[in-house]
């Protein structure tokens, strides 16, 4: 999976980005960058989505205040998360682009020189398929 091969669907974002993010921008369960962001109803906290589903999996209450768990898309949020500069997935094999976490998938899909394969005889080289 190229776009995803430092991404897990669970918890926030786990890319290498430009400057270290802020611990506002930071999911206090998984401690990443948020991805799709909620605002919980019970206390006001903010959790990712995947976060809270593994709560609700676990048949957990909220993690911060112990109530029932409710919550509401950060859209606000999710825009700011999404402003912040990261590298390429594919900088370890010489890409050198960088820019908003929300045009990565779409660099590495269509741009990137970097996503393809390693040449079988072990130079170095990598090729786009």
């Amino acid at each position: 999976s190229r776009a995803s091969e430092k991404r897990s669907d669970v918890g926030g974002y786990n890319y290498d980005f430009v400057r270290s993010p802020p611990d506002s921008l930071c999911c206090g369960v998984c401690v990443l960058p948020y991805r799709e962001p909620h605002l919980l109803g019970c206390c006001g906290k903010k959790i990712c989505e995947s976060c809270i589903d593994c709560v609700r999996q676990a048949r957990k209450p909220c993690p911060y205040c112990n109530q029932r768990i409710t919550s509401l898309l950060d859209k606000e949020l999710r825009a700011k998360v999404l402003d912040m500069a990261v590298y390429c997935s594919y900088k370890s094999r010489g890409c050198d682009w960088s820019g908003e976490l929300r045009h990565l998938q779409r660099h590495v899909r269509d741009d990137c020189q970097c996503t393809g394969n390693t040449c079988r005889y072990h130079c170095g080289q990598h090729f786009s398929s």
